[in-house]
């Protein structure tokens, strides 16, 4: 819990403790003390949240601890309480029905933090794009043939300095001294100095303005994250991972190290299969009366891998004709978007192989 911590202590046959305990740095050496004193060889706790982490951190310094999703605590006919959950997580684990979750290494566990962090920002800046672009098209009709992204420096620049007032297209062209921003300006002049000549409404300019500077902040913080990201990656294992998953033709740094954070570890599972499933890329089964019927996706597991395995998945089309191909055969069979999920999973199973057999991609 946010503040407490429910104990259990037992044995197959008796129970030797049961208390709470503050979730403070004095109720948890308070119960590393009474650890010690029942001489327990075994921790099992809930993954409730993030507050598992600091009781994890100090507790597997003395015993083994094992983290356990809270999904497994469900029992039918009884109401969830802290309490019995404690008491749950015990005869579960006496019975030997407790499947343990994966605890990454530090390294891994802070690369898992900004590689999920990153993903919201992302998702920010995709919405500014699109509002603008549509208040734009509402105001000015065919302005969007030019601002087909706000990346482009020519682009924030205009949009920056558009509705100044006495200030002429030709000036602004002239105060510019990158050439290729001019350049970009002069090929699109036609267009661009027909509404430099017509702005829209002075509160139409400010919510375009403000729109932009959200888009910027949005970047800039996007840009720490990459170079932050970037930083953790230094290690041994994680440089050898990266380059043998960016041997994939379309795959690069960040989609390889969205994957090599979200797996942890190409030991943590025995197949490609199960490495796929880990990112609910797998079908639902349904059975009954000896019939079994594959659904939709499972979406278990993490987002980011998914996300980056689809975006990655479009340029793997466009620089592998095997994959090109595979694609193709799907979508004729089926649809492009199930034929894309289709290859972002065959994509997730081959990351898994190509890290645990320590191979290059050979096409």
């Amino acid at each position: 819990h946010k503040s407490r911590v429910w104990v259990h202590i037992r044995d197959k046959s008796t129970l030797k403790y049961k208390g709470i305990v503050d979730r403070t740095p004095e109720g948890v050496k308070k119960l590393q003390h009474i650890v010690k004193m029942y001489k327990v060889t075994v921790v099992i706790m809930e993954s409730t949240n993030k507050y598992w982490e600091y009781v994890y951190n100090e507790l597997v310094q003395i015993v083994k601890c094992n983290v356990v999703n809270s999904h497994q605590l469900t029992v039918v006919g009884l109401h969830k309480t802290d309490e019995r959950n404690a008491k749950r997580l015990t005869d579960y684990y006496l019975n030997g029905s407790i499947v343990h979750s994966y605890v990454p290494s530090p390294v891994i566990h802070d690369l898992r933090q900004l590689v999920r962090k990153r993903i919201k920002p992302l998702e920010e800046q995709s919405g500014i794009v699109n509002q603008l672009k549509s208040r734009l098209e509402g105001c000015c009709p065919g302005i969007t043939e030019a601002v087909k992204t706000l990346r482009s420096l020519y682009i924030q620049l205009f949009l920056t300095q558009w509705g100044t007032p006495d200030l002429t297209f030709e000036t602004f062209l002239q105060s510019i001294d990158d050439g290729r921003i001019k350049r970009a300006l002069q090929r699109r002049y036609d267009l661009l100095v027909y509404w430099w000549n017509h702005p829209p409404r002075s509160s139409i300019l400010f919510l375009i303005q403000l729109e932009l500077k959200s888009y910027l902040f949005f970047e800039a913080e996007i840009q720490n994250l990459t170079t932050k990201i970037f930083e953790l990656v230094q290690t041994p294992d994680i440089q050898r991972a990266l380059k043998l998953i960016t041997s994939i033709p379309g795959i690069g740094k960040l989609t390889a190290i969205t994957i090599i954070a979200e797996y942890g570890t190409a030991e943590r599972f025995t197949s490609g299969d199960a490495a796929a499933a880990s990112c609910g890329l797998t079908p639902k089964l349904k059975g009954s009366a000896g019939k079994t019927r594959g659904g939709h996706i499972t979406k278990h597991g993490p987002s980011s891998v998914r996300r980056m395995l689809y975006i990655a998945a479009k340029t793997v089309i466009r620089c592998s004709e095997r994959y090109k191909k595979f694609y193709q055969r799907i979508k004729k069979r089926r649809c492009g978007k199930i034929a894309m999920v289709a290859l972002c999973r065959k994509l997730s199973k081959l990351c898994w192989h190509l890290w645990y057999h320590n191979t290059m991609y050979i096409e």
